[in-house]
C-alpha cells in the first residue's frame, strides 16, 4: 500500500465526485433522509467542486493508494458571521471523505493538518465545521483535532 496526499486537480474531479456521492449515500442513510444525493454529478456541484480546485481561497486535498482516490478534503475561507466582534475571515472545512476500507488509519489526520497548515498560511484566526448531529465518528474526529461545539441547528419537518 503507496498512499500520497495531494493538491486535487481537474482531472481528478471525477474521483472526487464518486467519493462525494459516497458520502453523500452514507449521510442519507444514516443521518438526513431528505438529502438530494443526485446533486453530485449536478452542473452547480460539479461548478462548485470546479471552484474549488482552482480558486486561491478554496482547495482540495486527495489521498490516492497508488492510483485509486480513497479520500477527499474539501474547504474554503469564508466570511465570519455578522454578528462577531471579530469579523476575520473563518476557514470552513466543507466537506470529507475517507473510504471506509481506509477509515482508521492516518489519512484523517494527514488531511486535516494539511489543511491547518493551509490555514496558517492564509492567515485564517478561525476554523469551522458542520457535521450531522448523530454523526458521532466525524464529531468525535473533529473535537479530538480541535473543535469545540458552538452551536446546534434543529430542524423540524411539518
Amino acid at each position: 500500500m503507496t498512499i500520497s496526499i495531494q493538491k486535487a486537480s481537474l482531472s481528478n474531479l471525477s474521483d472526487i465526485q464518486q467519493l462525494n456521492l459516497r458520502l453523500f449515500e452514507k449521510e442519507q442513510k444514516e443521518f438526513c433522509s431528505d438529502l438530494d444525493i443526485n446533486r453530485t454529478y449536478s452542473d452547480n456541484w460539479s461548478n462548485y467542486f470546479t471552484e474549488r480546485i482552482n480558486w486561491q481561497d478554496w482547495a482540495i486535498y486527495i489521498a490516492k493508494d497508488q492510483e485509486k482516490t480513497i479520500a477527499y478534503l474539501c474547504w474554503a475561507i469564508t466570511e465570519a458571521e455578522s454578528y462577531r466582534l471579530i469579523l476575520d475571515p473563518v476557514a470552513e472545512l466543507e466537506n470529507m471523505y475517507v473510504d471506509t476500507a481506509y477509515r482508521w488509519q492516518w489519512i484523517w489526520g494527514e488531511l486535516y493538518s494539511i489543511f491547518l497548515e493551509w490555514c496558517k498560511e492564509k492567515w485564517v484566526k478561525k476554523i469551522r465545521v458542520e457535521a450531522s448531529i448523530d454523526n458521532i465518528e466525524a464529531i468525535q474526529f473533529y473535537k479530538k483535532q480541535w473543535a469545540k461545539s458552538y452551536s446546534m441547528r434543529l430542524e423540524h419537518t411539518i
